[in-house]
């Protein structure tokens, strides 16, 4: 008797488990770049044996969870086919800023959660550093922030902007700023 309600407890947890929209950290390699979980023993990780790019390597290089990415892995393609281009900044960046003057903050937003939730983020990545004096920080409530002071000139650039969400949730976005304004 008590056979039969294991096997039916098993049974149970086995298919709650493939209606739950969850995961844990599956390692790094456990993944393609399409999101396809690799199955079967993983490759020795030989240097110079697996390629950069993701899209081009026959070798799981992603973590089939999103959140559990590094920011690279994200930017060189991993995990691409689920990443939602729903990401902006608001108020949107001004394209340019002064030298040495205090910016307008702008916060990280997206238009698939609604309310707080669409600015509470695990992390926020860019593809290339700001100038000295900006940055795009984690507030006390969970906000990303564009903010400070611009303290080095800088001509038009543009940004990617990558967000880890929920657990599924990968978004990007872009916006494109300059600070002018400075003596020589």
């Amino acid at each position: 008797m008590k056979t039969r309600y294991l096997f039916a407890l098993i049974i149970i947890l086995q298919f709650v488990s493939q209606l739950v929209d969850a995961c844990g950290c599956y390692g790094q390699g456990s993944c393609y770049a399409n999101g396809t979980l690799k199955s079967g023993p993983r490759p020795a990780d030989t240097p110079g044996q697996i390629p950069c790019d993701p899209f081009n390597s026959p070798v799981a290089v992603c973590d089939c969870c999103p959140a559990c990415n590094s920011c690279a892995q994200l930017f060189s393609g991993c995990l691409r086919p689920f990443v939602k281009f729903d990401v902006s900044l608001q108020p949107p960046v001004p394209h340019a800023y002064a030298f040495n003057r205090p910016i307008t903050p702008s916060v990280v937003t997206s238009v698939s959660f609604p309310g707080n939730l669409g600015t509470s983020f695990i992390e926020v990545c860019l593809d290339k550093s700001l100038p000295k004096g900006l940055v795009l920080a984690q507030t006390s409530d969970f906000r990303w922030v564009l903010s400070g002071t611009p303290i080095e000139t800088l001509p038009l650039t543009y940004y990617n902007v990558l967000v880890k969400g929920s657990v599924g949730y990968l978004g990007m976005g872009w916006f494109a700023l300059s600070v002018t304004g400075a003596c020589s």
